[in-house]
């Protein structure tokens, strides 16, 4: 049995191949994230903006609050999609934790 090959990483320019790929890795992601929190009884949160800018989001049963507060927040939404870029990824991850941090547990 042949085995696959590594997928090349790179920008899929066909825009429905695009949306089609982002829908089943978004869906394989949060699949992912729920194994870990069940398996390792983590808290797992995961937000996902869509090339389109809409957000996604996973949050175990003991962080659904701090990502629903994070999620419903439309200015912070704005603020995290004007800096959205290659080059900014790990900018946008120390800005979504601080976010969390600062969110009181309830």
């Amino acid at each position: 049995m042949a085995r696959r090959g590594r997928v090349e990483l790179r920008r899929i320019e066909d825009r429905t191949s695009r949306q089609v790929r982002f829908a089943k890795r978004r869906a394989g992601l949060f699949k992912k994230a729920f194994e870990l929190a069940v398996l390792c009884d983590a808290e797992v949160s995961l937000l996902v903006f869509s090339p389109a800018g809409r957000l996604y989001e996973y949050a175990s049963s003991s962080s659904r609050n701090e990502v629903a507060t994070i999620a419903t927040d439309d200015a912070f939404n704005k603020e995290m999609m004007a800096k959205m870029s290659p080059t900014s990824a790990m900018a946008e991850v120390d800005m979504v934790f601080t976010r969390i941090c600062a969110t009181p547990n309830q």
